[in-house]
């Protein structure tokens, strides 16, 4: 595991011990409550671990109950919000799309 990954962890733990969690429930916690995560998949490979994945249902709502400051904390010591690119949240706006550099052959009238 990269050294920062571990920094990271360790200074999520508090946060994680002021809630009364683990460290993995916070994460998908923060996941299921960040509203630029579309899609949190949990993985188990027994019944504790399903046990404690299906526990952070109850920090996702102890985190929607809270103040912001705690989604705050967490996120400023994440540092990786994506951002959108300008413009992006106006109903007709498209990605940029790149025309190919080369055209395939047109597929043959039978096969």
């Amino acid at each position: 595991m990269p050294t920062e990954s571990i920094e990271v962890a360790e200074k999520l733990a508090p946060i994680a011990e002021k809630l009364g969690c683990s460290i993995a429930q916070l994460a998908m916690a923060w996941c299921l409550t960040n509203p630029n995560v579309s899609t949190c998949l949990m993985g188990a490979s027994s019944l504790a671990q399903v046990q404690n994945n299906l526990g952070a249902c109850h920090v996702a709502r102890q985190l929607e109950g809270e103040s912001a400051s705690v989604l705050a904390e967490i996120e400023a010591l994440l540092a990786n919000t994506p951002t959108l690119p300008r413009g992006a949240m106006e109903p007709d706006y498209r990605l940029p799309v790149e025309p190919p550099a080369q055209v395939a052959r047109p597929l043959p009238s039978r096969l």
